[in-house]
C-alpha cells in the first residue's frame, strides 16, 4: 500500500483493496510493463483515481451502499 500511495479508506475492509486500489496496481504494472498499456484504458483507469481517491468506491446497486467497515471515518 505504501508504494501505491493508498489509503487506509480505499480498502474495503482493511484488508481487500477497493476499486481505486486495483486501479493503482494496473496503473503501477502499466508503467513497468509498457507492453499492457494496448490491453488498458488507461484514461479510465486515471480518471478514476483523479476522482476517486480516499474511497474504496463501489457503486451504488439496488440500494446497497458502501459500509465503513473498520469505523474509521471513511466517507462512503
Amino acid at each position: 500500500p505504501h508504494k501505491l500511495t493508498t489509503t487506509d479508506c480505499e480498502f474495503y475492509d482493511g484488508f481487500h483493496g477497493g476499486y481505486v486500489v486495483y486501479a493503482k496496481i494496473l496503473l503501477n504494472i502499466s508503467k513497468e510493463n509498457p507492453y499492457l498499456q494496448n490491453y488498458l484504458n488507461l484514461s479510465n483507469i486515471r480518471q478514476t483515481i483523479k476522482t476517486k481517491s480516499g474511497y474504496a468506491y463501489s457503486d451504488v446497486l439496488d440500494g446497497w451502499h458502501e459500509v465503513d467497515f473498520l469505523k474509521i471515518g471513511c466517507q462512503k
